[in-house]
């Protein structure tokens, strides 16, 4: 309990003797009185990050013989692993129903596969008593200079170029969707459907529950069955009363750790939240090169440059590799705190490998060489005299923004010049130059179809092509 009360948690993991001897944890056994006592009264730790919600935490140990299984570990790396596991606790986002059809329903729990590590957000403290302050935060009217009250405060939407008010109560009401929460089956679609780029969010992973009963041997089934298949399951997915997706449902089948047998992975479904067709961009990109327009010299140039930049057998950077910058924040954090005289020199393992750079120096001189690219030196802005730029003339007349649209020269004009264009004919001002950009072709064109005499008169600027 003294342990516990300062925040230390004691997790058992025992080492494997080499076979054929086995690690004795048998009803009656030392370690198993000794480490079985001490988990019996165990508390689930708290999350002490900033914002972490702990109700979600409240899950005590495994007090069952289950955990006699999952402490034994055959090496080094496995235990690494499993302290990785522990230190990672799952986060549960909430139970929720796969409804097949109105009578056929299967319980699970949504888990987050992933979450971001963020470092800790400074406060505010009085200097003189360490005190963490409290900030609160108030309105105030600009014309009668008083202070006002959530009662006093609508909020808005622009439509059209014009404002739209709401009061909280309409507000709440504004985006509410029929439908129970959970997921809805809408059918199979072939695996190889779909895309890496179709991943709007990273992905979580739906378990069964014995809610319902049977829904784990029924679960069990259907991600073998879609496995078997090559299938996946699209659902309408719904959280909340305004949040609905369409989500593309994967199948993972169980997974065991080759040497002690330990379930890795379970089996499961991980849920791919799918993009609406507005959330697709049209970039308007250059069609693709094909095989018939590299040469063959081009062709084994560029698959040697990439046979010489492949990482050796065994490395994989994703998930392994720690964040440079929050390790560099810690170390800074932990001089100033111990007065440590020398910060800890922290190894950014994300830049490039200097030794595979240079092992392969023929391959990249090749690639130069094949596609006739230049290998001389960049002259910094610094050094060099800066060309000077002309100035390009704003438009002063929708005429004069129909031609600039007509010679293609919208991308010459800045951010804040295309956004007071936006504003004066009332459309969004969000998004990028890009977006500005196609938001005023689409507002021109349309323009130009209701009023032809725009482009007919001498002075209005050049003469729009019928259709």
């Amino acid at each position: 309990n003294d342990l516990q009360d300062a925040h230390i948690w004691l997790e058992p993991f025992f080492f494997a003797p080499p076979a054929p001897a086995t690690f004795d944890l048998s009803e009656g056994s030392f370690w198993r009185e000794l480490v079985g006592d001490m988990r019996s009264s165990y508390r689930a730790a708290p999350d002490v990050r900033p914002g972490a919600n702990q109700r979600e935490l409240v899950n005590p140990e495994d007090a069952s013989d289950g955990w006699v299984v999952s402490s034994v570990c055959a090496g080094e790396g496995e235990l690494l692993n499993r302290v990785k596991r522990r230190a990672q606790r799952k986060r549960v986002l909430g139970q929720m129903e796969l409804r097949i059809r109105d009578d056929l329903k299967i319980s699970g729990c949504l888990v987050s596969l992933m979450r971001e590590f963020k470092k800790p957000a400074a406060v505010k403290m009085q200097a003189s008593t360490n005190e963490i302050m409290r900030s609160t935060t108030s309105r105030v009217c600009k014309v009668h200079a008083t202070v006002l009250q959530p009662d006093d405060l609508w909020k808005g939407f622009n439509y059209g170029g014009k404002w739209v008010f709401f009061e909280d109560h309409e507000l709440k009401q504004l985006g509410k969707e029929d439908g129970d929460v959970g997921m809805d089956l809408l059918g199979f679609k072939d695996r190889s459907r779909l895309k890496l780029y179709h991943n709007m969010k990273p992905a979580g992973f739906y378990q069964p529950t014995e809610v319902i009963q049977g829904s784990t041997v029924a679960l069990e089934a259907l991600v073998e069955s879609m496995h078997r298949k090559e299938k996946i399951a699209i659902c309408r997915y719904r959280r909340s009363i305004s949040e609905v997706r369409l989500v593309a449902l994967l199948p993972q089948l169980r997974k065991h750790e080759p040497e002690s047998g330990v379930v890795a992975m379970p089996y499961g479904l991980f849920v791919i939240q799918l993009p609406f067709a507005e959330d697709l961009r049209d970039l308007n990109l250059q069609p693709p090169l094909l095989r018939e327009d590299i040469t063959p010299h081009e062709f084994v140039a560029t698959r040697a440059l990439i046979q010489s930049f492949t990482l050796p057998e065994g490395t994989a950077p994703v998930a392994t590799v720690p964040n440079p910058a929050m390790h560099k924040f810690y170390s800074y954090l932990q001089a100033v705190a111990t007065a440590e005289k020398e910060v800890k020199v922290t190894v950014d393992t994300t830049l490039p490998d200097a030794a595979l750079l240079a092992a392969g120096e023929p391959q990249q001189a090749a690639f130069r060489e094949a596609f006739g690219l230049s290998d001389a030196p960049v002259a910094s802005s610094s050094g060099a005299k800066r060309q000077k730029v002309e100035k390009v003339e704003t438009p002063g007349c929708l005429a004069d923004w129909v031609g600039l649209w007509q010679q293609g020269n919208l991308s010459s004009q800045t951010i804040p010049t295309l956004k007071a264009f936006c504003k004066e004919q009332g459309l969004p001002l969000a998004g990028k130059k890009d977006d500005l950009m196609a938001r005023i072709h689409d507002h021109l064109v349309e323009r130009t179809k209701e009023d032809q005499a725009m482009a007919g008169g001498p002075s209005d600027g050049p003469k729009l092509e019928k259709d």
